[in-house]
């Protein structure tokens, strides 16, 4: 569940199957706090591609990967994101 007019992931809600009412009405509530209008998708597990085309040329593919640390129980992840970078 997301809002139409909104980037970077804001305001989106991925809800599991069988969720219940309550946590689905708090899912609209969120999205609706960041547009007039809300999109209902199925969510596809997976690689996630972002595709620039222009007329009918592909012109860049970006794959993208979440940013993402395993932390080690001794480093802040302050130090494990420097480490990483």
């Amino acid at each position: 569940m997301k809002p139409v007019t909104t980037n970077f992931g804001i305001g989106i809600s991925v809800l599991p199957p069988r969720t219940s009412e309550e946590d689905a009405k708090k899912a609209i509530k969120i999205a609706f706090n960041h547009s007039e209008s809300i999109i209902v998708e199925e969510f596809a597990e997976g690689n996630e591609y972002r595709f620039l085309v222009i007329g009918e040329e592909t012109v860049a593919v970006c794959n993208r990967i979440p940013a993402n640390v395993t932390g080690d129980g001794i480093h802040t992840i302050q130090d494990l994101v420097s480490f990483k970078n």
